[in-house]
């Protein structure tokens, strides 16, 4: 819709943080020389402050507008304009509890054209790729309904390596951005304990800054409402199912009445673009998880993750700068066994390398 066809109220309604200043965004709006202008929202969890993002930002308008006026309007405000071209009004939040200490989350919107949105976005996360962080919201149930809480990912000084999963013939990280581009919505990983499949997950989140869900609490997957927040929610893209092996179960050969809900989220007539849904499950066999949820279009791919011949565990150990033992002595490694310090292979240390998201 064409400016000129929107009313001033619809358009204050539709600012999602119009409270930075009123009279900035509504100059704007009267003023601007775009006709389709769209409004965006990005927000993001750094370690930037306030003043290092507003930096960033003018440089980048400069770069791309050719000219930057802006200023602080409140200690965690400020605002950046390019003539009645393009406007950034932003506010940052400190996380307050002590786990989070001196990581912000930043809040932006920007007015534009369609198209200078979105290469201004781009260019914004190039630019600061480096300093965003991953956030899981992790959902569950108390006495009074459905909570959640933040927790921030890192990568634990943790570089995956090709050798590792060496099934992934065209290596890992394209392995992953061909999944991110993909229409395909489902990713399952299978395979026994120890054999790094959260470690992957973990790296997907980190290397393509996708925050994501997870649950472990079947009672919250079995409220629709959980399920309407993950498809209308701009900030997570990922919904994770850890050890979901009742789950994925057939569901005439089963009571699964859960099924049905990722069928739709994934590819029904609810499906959203660049919404994902990723399980890992220790299931062993392909054939115990419905077949509907494997379907092309649906399922991007269903993924083994298994031990490691010998040949196979001293390429990684290598890799891994693991030292060198007698790969020999047993016919399966698993890639904990070959992180940890022990080579007994009925005991999996995970001391130097640790799994899941706690």
């Amino acid at each position: 819709m064409s400016r000129p066809q929107i009313p001033d109220s619809t358009f204050r309604t539709e600012s999602w943080n119009y409270a930075v200043t009123r009279q900035l965004v509504n100059e704007f709006w009267q003023s601007t020389s775009v006709d389709e202008i769209v409004c965006k929202n990005v927000r993001m969890d750094c370690k930037l402050t306030e003043l290092q993002v507003f930096e960033i930002v003018k440089s980048l308008f400069q770069q791309q507008f050719g000219s930057a006026q802006g200023d602080f309007i409140h200690f965690n405000q400020f605002y950046v304009r390019a003539g009645t071209r393009f406007l950034i009004q932003a506010k940052g939040d400190q996380y307050r509890n002590r786990s989070n200490s001196g990581i912000n989350e930043i809040n932006m919107d920007l007015y534009g054209s369609q198209a200078d949105v979105l290469r201004f976005e781009q260019a914004v996360d190039a630019e600061i790729r480096d300093h965003k962080l991953v956030k899981i919201s992790w959902h569950y149930k108390t006495a009074t309904g459905t909570d959640s809480a933040s927790l921030h990912v890192t990568g634990l000084n943790q570089t995956l390596r090709d050798e590792y999963y060496p099934w992934l013939t065209q290596g890992v990280d394209k392995f992953i951005h061909n999944y991110m581009t993909s229409a395909a919505s489902v990713l399952v990983m299978y395979g026994p304990p120890g054999t790094g499949k959260t470690s992957f997950l973990r790296h997907l989140l980190l290397t393509q800054s996708v925050n994501a869900i997870i649950t472990y609490d079947e009672r919250v997957l079995r409220d629709d409402e959980f399920f309407v927040n993950y498809l209308t929610d701009d900030e997570h893209n990922a919904l994770i199912v850890e050890d979901a092996d009742l789950f994925l179960a057939p569901r005439e050969d089963s009571s699964n009445d859960m099924m049905s809900k990722f069928l739709n989220v994934s590819d029904g007539l609810i499906k959203i673009t660049n919404k994902k849904l990723i399980f890992t499950t220790n299931i062993s066999q392909l054939n115990r998880i419905d077949p509907a949820l494997m379907r092309p279009g649906r399922c991007f791919a269903a993924v083994e993750f298994r031990e490691l011949e010998p040949v196979e565990a001293q390429r990684a150990a290598t890799a891994a700068g693991v030292p060198q033992r007698d790969w020999h002595s047993q016919s399966r490694w698993s890639l904990a066994q070959i992180w940890g310090e022990q080579s007994d292979a009925s005991e999996c240390n995970t001391a130097k390398f640790k799994f899941g998201f706690g």
